[in-house]
């Protein structure tokens, strides 16, 4: 999860194809193997994945020709990746003999003198809702690390994009360039920056998904591109080329201008300082005791700074700027503006209240839903509260997503325009050109 990222084509191979990898290197589940085998067995064939643009998981698929798979966002961009095993060798990456950047797929390839011993299966059996599964990889450059959850569905990409669209009045997902052909995996087990790449697993160490991405502001919603369209990119092997011959980077969507890096530095250097005026803001929606008679001021106060900063948001000049970072203003803007006008509706309901449900002495501006649930005086300002404190979860788990994407865009960035472009909340460093 690393650059800004894309997945799936299309077309599900039939059931009856089995795995790629060569006939006698795939070691498949012993007859009574416990779990704690199954993961020390397929672990043998997870490695991490480091770039001159960022870092990522993979895992073999086939001994003799030496492939490993992973997500194409991993590698895309990059002039030369190192691959470590668990064993603590590293080799150098070769090249790339198969990439599908609509499914966010790369098959990359290791020289001759690293011996491999196990490559891993591919299911050929979607997961069951409620099936045990696993991720390996290495998040945060924590090699090995594994996790376990369930199957929790499959979903295809249209669904999902539907998801967003509705959440965010935005095509993110087809903005970034996700088909919705694409079937992914949805699981509980936990992934992070760094797991991408890496294999989700059955309990018989079978590969049933690549795990992709994570959806912030809900609770472990993690993504993995079906193994099916893995299967598939193994179809279609090429002749290996060197990283350097990758696609460039992925600029901008046809219908937009083109984008340009020092402008696109320009405003993601501007949009920054706003968010760290914000988050500074953002620090007086803690829980705070605050007297009665203030509180309606606090909401008004704080309507009036939603609204400046989305004004403020607008101004940025967007001319000539990639489209992600264009398209993350407009979402933040519109998360703002929403709020704000919550927070008015309720200051307004509060002020025509005949009988505010407010303590002699204090209340908590927190916005504690359990507090106001309690409360048994004037139904409808009490609404107004609840409603409040539900709106503020919502635009909070927005903003979750909105700083997962500048993680993934600033990686995208730097690769893509040849500029450092700092972190978003420490924007006062300069975009050097980068080696």
């Amino acid at each position: 999860m690393k650059n800004s990222i894309i997945s799936t084509i299309a077309a599900c191979m039939p059931v009856a194809l089995l795995c790629l990898s060569t006939v006698g290197d795939v070691r498949s589940a012993e007859p009574n193997e416990s779990i704690t085998e199954v993961i020390k067995r397929v672990s043998q064939a997870v490695v991490f994945i480091e770039t001159d643009v960022g870092s990522g998981s993979g895992f073999v698929v086939d001994v003799d020709k030496r492939l490993i798979a992973t997500n194409y966002h991993v590698v895309e961009g990059a002039k030369e990746a190192t691959v470590k095993f668990g064993d603590g060798t590293s080799v150098a990456c070769t090249g790339f003999v198969s990439i599908s950047a609509e499914h966010d797929l790369a098959l990359i390839r290791i020289p001759q003198n690293k011996s491999l011993t196990i490559s891993l299966s591919l299911s050929t059996v979607a997961p069951e809702p409620g099936e045990q599964v696993f991720a390996i990889g290495s998040p945060k450059g924590l090699t090995g690390t594994v996790a376990d959850g369930i199957a929790s569905g499959i979903r295809s990409g249209a669904d999902i994009r539907e998801t967003f669209l509705k959440e965010l009045g935005i095509d993110v997902y087809g903005a970034l360039g996700y088909s919705v052909l694409t079937k992914w995996v949805q699981s509980s087990a936990p992934i992070s920056p760094g797991n991408s790449g890496g294999p989700l697993l059955n309990s018989k160490g079978d590969v049933i998904g690549v795990n992709t991405w994570s959806r912030g502001g809900g609770q472990n919603l993690n993504f993995a591109v079906a193994a099916e369209h893995l299967r598939t990119l193994m179809l279609n092997l090429g002749p290996e080329q060197t990283l350097s011959l990758l696609p460039k980077p992925r600029a901008n969507i046809s219908v937009f201008a083109p984008s340009n890096g020092t402008k696109t530095l320009a405003f993601w250097k501007a949009y920054g300082q706003l968010i760290k005026e914000s988050n500074l803001k953002q620090l007086r929606m803690r829980p705070i005791t605050i007297a009665p008679k203030h509180v309606m001021t606090y909401w008004y106060n704080r309507s009036r700074e939603l609204a400046a900063q989305a004004a403020a948001t607008k101004k940025l000049d967007p001319s000539g700027i990639d489209v992600e970072l264009s398209l993350l203003a407009a979402i933040d803007s519109d998360n703002m503006l929403k709020l704000s006008l919550i927070y008015s509706s309720a200051a307004d309901a509060l002020k025509t209240s005949q009988n505010p449900p407010i303590p002699d002495t204090v209340l908590v501006a927190a916005l504690n839903p359990s507090y106001y649930a309690t409360l048994q005086s004037d139904m409808f300002t009490q609404q107004a509260f609840m409603t409040l404190a539900a709106h503020e979860q919502e635009v909070a788990a927005k903003n979750t997503i909105i700083n997962q994407m500048f993680t993934l865009l600033r990686a995208t960035y730097t690769a893509r325009y040849n500029i450092a472009f700092p972190d978003i909340w420490s924007t006062n460093a300069a975009g050097d050109k980068t080696k």
